[in-house]
């Protein structure tokens, strides 16, 4: 059972600053790599502790976060923009694995955290002008890797990246 329709009810809305070409509101800023059609900017979208909360609202109307320093901290590890040194352009899922791997590892919520990660990372992603598409069996399997500190963020960055839908 397909789950990437589910968050879409989480919308795009709250504070996000998105710099580059893109969704929502879009500011040009200067130019890095090439995108589809001759397009040189680049979409970074960054959100903040309130975009989350709102997330958290959207998807559970009786939970409210018991860790605030954990979505904190989930906002400032999406916003790194060299994680590495093989890595020194993160894109859009590698955004959305940092904040999936943040929640579910820092646990923001007293239940749930899996379920909140997902809607996150697929809002996340959406609100990015990408897609993924996958079953509930590989998100599942991909939470389990990432509880089981069996994958690194890069790791969960590729799965995401190869869900893209064709």
């Amino acid at each position: 059972m397909p789950l990437r329709n589910t968050p879409a009810a989480l919308g795009s809305h709250g504070s996000i600053r998105v710099t580059g070409s893109g969704r929502p509101t879009a500011r040009s800023e200067k130019p890095h790599g090439r995108a589809r059609g001759g397009d040189t900017r680049r979409v970074e979208l960054h959100i903040d502790h309130r975009w989350l909360l709102e997330r958290q609202e959207a998807l559970f109307k009786d939970v409210e976060v018991a860790d605030h320093s954990a979505l904190v901290a989930a906002v400032a590890r999406h916003r790194v923009n060299t994680p590495s040194l093989e890595v020194d352009v993160p894109d859009a899922y590698w955004r959305a694995a940092a904040l999936l791997d943040a929640i579910v590892l820092l646990r923001p919520l007293p239940s749930s955290n899996e379920y909140f990660a997902y809607g996150v990372a697929v809002a996340y992603i959406e609100a990015s002008g990408r897609a993924v598409d996958a079953s509930y069996r590989q998100w599942r399997d991909l939470i389990t890797d990432i509880r089981m500190l069996r994958v690194s963020v890069f790791e969960v960055a590729a799965r995401l990246r190869s869900w893209q839908p064709a």
